[in-house]
């Protein structure tokens, strides 16, 4: 992805596609991956904990597959 905005910058100049551009597109994908799956696991935390049979089945589900790891 940086290679391909470097090249489009270089095709295009710099008043095209300024630097700022190009780092905040590369904090994006170093960092926004981070929050998406923070939050994704925050709301499987709280949807389980709304439904208890669900959370037993998930965590018998973990043990099993951990039971072998050990």
């Amino acid at each position: 992805m940086v290679s391909f905005l470097l090249a489009a910058q270089q095709q295009q100049g710099p008043a095209a596609i300024p630097d700022q551009h190009i780092r905040d597109e590369i904090k994006t994908i170093m960092f926004g991956g981070t929050d998406t799956s923070a939050h994704t696991l925050a709301m499987c935390a709280y949807y389980l904990a709304q439904q208890p049979a669900a959370a037993e089945r998930a965590a018998e589900e973990v043990r099993a597959l951990l039971q072998g790891s050990g």
